[in-house]
Order: structure tokens, then C-alpha cells, then sequence
């Protein structure tokens, strides 16, 4: 179970639906607005951004440090964004990617902090999320069990964390669909004893981009984290994984009824159209010839059918040997009353 204010987020509830912003606004502003309102409209529970200074994120040399630099939003620029998104009464998620993120995330007042996989061994890291007191995401993507579990005993050894998900999901973009491992959040569940989520990166012009997220829910997997983009065409980042804006409406639509396929875990009574359909279907006892008046029932008298209520099948001990109180036709359904009960 977790909890964002007093929200629930559980297996007895509609799995939350995060829309995982990431860089695909390509360091527009615009952009970033335009995500935040298609998601409100639709129906998704919140938004996640990524809040980073390139030049404390990447050392100049890296590769991707002249990139990654184009798709910085600067700090600055996240309170009003995030701002909006609380206005359109979505719950917002910060990805801090390095610790000046985190002051960010807090002067803005967000909902939840996600620790990236990257971040699984970074004490500072560990330190700073775990000290916010704010519900915390840890990422598992590409690590070790060791490694989740070293950080997991280093946020405790910090504070008392009581809300804390796991998030399994597999790092590629695209993901191929056998290396999504779904059998590994019940696992990942047991061993630490925490709720866990699922972050999909099936290439999202494949219908399964939809469909597995929803397998995910059903092996236990309470918060499913969704990239979206403004247009796969545009081939910005992390495009292939990313639903283009006008499809998160059918997927949220196909998540909701999908999950009320699952039902509950517990013992349920039987609804009104299956008790109408015992009363057609179930097999009774009926008589397989015509039965007299204080004859003796045996069981060659007898036939299992659909034939409407009655004794069922596995009364069939406790009337044969039994005389027959009132005549019996063929075909016909046995009743108490058709039985000398002493």
C-alpha cells in the first residue's frame, strides 16, 4: 500500500496512472504545458518530471552532456509547470536527477520523489529524498537485488520511510516485450515486502505497449508509470516508447475496465444473473421413469439433468433407498416432498 496525501494507492483500488514526461519536451516549455493539460483531460492521476542542472548531472566529457544540455528546462522554470499541473488536480512526481532538484521539488510543494536507478547508490542522494518526508519511489531498472536492497537499509538508516514503492521496469527504449520479466514484481514484492510499480518501455506502436502494462497489474503491480510525447513523428527523445498525446484517453479507458475485469480476492457472494442462470443450468435429480407411490428409489431411477431446481446431484445418497410419498413422473424433478424422509 501506498499513499500520496489521502489517497490510497493499493491493490483494492484502480491501479494510479502516471505520465512520465521525461525529456521528450525537448527543452520546450510548450510543450511541457501541453502534456500537462492532455493528461488532465485525460483521466490520467499525475505527471512525472525530471528536474536537473546539466553541469551537475553529467561531467562535460560525456557523451550526451551537448544533449542533454538542448533538453534542460532550467530550475527556475519548474515551479511554474508544476503549479500548473496541481492546478489541473494531478498529483506531480519529481524525478531529481541531482540534488539541486530536490530543493526545486520541495519550494514547489510536489507530491512524491523518484529516486532514479542511477541515483540506487548515490548516499547524498539516499540522504536528501529520504530527509524530504515525502513518499518516495525508488527505481529499480538495471540493478542488482543487492543494490536495492543497500539502498533500501540506507534510506532507513537516514529516517523512518513508511511510504516507499518499488519500481520495476526494464531500461531500454524500446523495451522487447520478453525482457519486461512481469514474474519478477510478486517476486520483488515478497522479498522486501513493499508495493511495487511498473514502468513500461514497450515500443509504443505495438498494440502490447498497451496490454502489458495491464499483465503488470495483474502480477501485482499497484502504479503504472507511462511515457507520453506530443508526436512520435517528431522523433524526439525517448519517442519509441512514448504514447503520442491523443492516445492516453484509450489507454487510461482500457486500464479502467481491464482492472474491473480482475474483481475482488475475496470470497463473493453470487450475483443476481448467476443465480438465474443456476436455476437453468445447474444439473438435478430427476426421476428416469415413472415412480409409484411406496416403491423403493434406486439408483437406477434417477438422472442427473438441467431440469430447474431441485435436489442437486450430490443429494443422490440420501434418497436412493428411500420410498417415494407421492407419485413421480418421468423426467420430472425430485423434491422433499416426493421423499418418506424416516
Amino acid at each position: 500500500m501506498f499513499f500520496i496525501d489521502d489517497i490510497e494507492i493499493s491493490k483494492k483500488v484502480k491501479p494510479f496512472l502516471l505520465a512520465e514526461g521525461a525529456w521528450s519536451h525537448d527543452g520546450s516549455i510548450t510543450r511541457v504545458r501541453q502534456m500537462v493539460n492532455a493528461v488532465a483531460d485525460a483521466g490520467m492521476d499525475g505527471i512525472q518530471f525530471q528536474l536537473f542542472s546539466t553541469g551537475l548531472l553529467l561531467a562535460p566529457y560525456h557523451p550526451f552532456y551537448k544533449k542533454v544540455k538542448q533538453l534542460e528546462i532550467p530550475l527556475k522554470d519548474w515551479p511554474a509547470l508544476i503549479e500548473l499541473a496541481h492546478e489541473r488536480k494531478l498529483k506531480v512526481f519529481a524525478n531529481v536527477l541531482e540534488t539541486s532538484g530536490i530543493d526545486v521539488a520541495l519550494s514547489s510543494k510536489v507530491d512524491v520523489l523518484k529516486i532514479h536507478s542511477s541515483d540506487l547508490s548515490n548516499p547524498k542522494m539516499l540522504e536528501g529524498v529520504t530527509r524530504s518526508g515525502l513518499p518516495i519511489v525508488l527505481s529499480t531498472g538495471g540493478s542488482t537485488v543487492e543494490e536495492i536492497r543497500a539502498a533500501i537499509n540506507e534510506l532507513k538508516l537516514v529516517g523512518e520511510v513508511e511510504n516507499l514503492l518499488l519500481m520495476h521496469g526494464y531500461q531500454a527504449f524500446p523495451t522487447n516485450i520478453k525482457e519486461s520479466h512481469l514474474n519478477f514484481i510478486p517476486t520483488l514484492e515478497s522479498m522486501f515486502n513493499l508495493p511495487i510499480g511498473y514502468q513500461d518501455h514497450i515500443d509504443a506502436e505495438s498494440e502490447m505497449s498497451k496490454i502489458v502494462p495491464l499483465l503488470a497489474v495483474s502480477k501485482g503491480a499497484i502504479l503504472l508509470e507511462k511515457h507520453i510525447t506530443d508526436s512520435r513523428t517528431r522523433k524526439g527523445t525517448d519517442y519509441e516508447s512514448a504514447l503520442n498525446l491523443a492516445e492516453i484517453s484509450s489507454f487510461v479507458e482500457l486500464v479502467k475496465k481491464g482492472w474491473s475485469s480482475f474483481g475482488r480476492p475475496d470470497i463473493r457472494s453470487l450475483s443476481d444473473k448467476e443465480n438465474q442462470y443456476r436455476k437453468s443450468f445447474k444439473k438435478t435429480i430427476v426421476a428416469s421413469r415413472d415412480i409409484k407411490v411406496g416403491e423403493e428409489i434406486s439408483v437406477d431411477m434417477i438422472y442427473f439433468m438441467r431440469a430447474g431446481q431441485g435436489y442437486s446431484p450430490t443429494s443422490a445418497e440420501d434418497i436412493v433407498g428411500k420410498r417415494c410419498k407421492k407419485s413421480i413422473m418421468k423426467y420430472e424433478t425430485l423434491y422433499p416432498y416426493h421423499i418418506v424422509t424416516s
